[in-house]
């Protein structure tokens, strides 16, 4: 089963960004799929129950979802830049660290992945509720966990995606 779009109107970039790996630099090379865009620049306001309409959040769970785990990171940091609250501020750092793990696994790197997930969970800890802006994060965690130790052991693994739940 592939993972579903929830930001289906936005093209997913011609590449995936790995560092060393040879291709262009998305944002610094003039070759990159998203030369001169800012990658700092912050989302719209938005409130913490907006985020099933939130297509930059959306966006960048595609990403995820799609391994653009660079791009994902990158999508996050935008929207938790206007972070409405303390909790969901915490989700998308936790966001753009299991992201960053999940990219340093695929190149290999065994303990920055292990470090990055592990700090991602730990802001997770944090949250009071099982379930924030669509998110199970014990599932997210889950996957990322397999997919880490698969590659740590040289292993296939299927990409691991987020299955958003959207409320009725």
């Amino acid at each position: 089963m592939s993972a579903p779009r929830y930001a289906p109107s936005r093209e997913l970039p011609p590449y995936r960004y790995v560092p060393g790996r040879g291709l262009p630099h998305p944002v610094n090379d003039p070759d990159g799929h998203s030369y001169q865009e800012d990658p700092d620049a912050p989302s719209d306001p938005w409130e913490a129950q907006d985020w099933p309409t939130l297509e930059d959040f959306l966006y960048g769970v595609d990403l995820y979802n799609h391994g653009y785990w660079w791009e994902a990171h990158e999508a996050f940091e935008g929207v938790w830049q206007v972070a409405p609250t303390k909790d969901t501020g915490e989700l998308l750092q936790g966001l753009i660290q299991i992201a960053v793990a999940l990219l340093k696994a695929w190149q290999g790197q065994k303990r920055p992945a292990r470090n990055l997930l592990d700090r991602g969970r730990a802001r997770w800890d944090t949250i009071g509720t099982p379930l924030l802006m669509g998110i199970d994060r014990e599932a997210v965690l889950r996957d990322a966990e397999a997919f880490i130790q698969a590659r740590a052991r040289g292993a296939q693994a299927e990409l691991p995606w987020i299955r958003l739940v959207f409320p009725e």
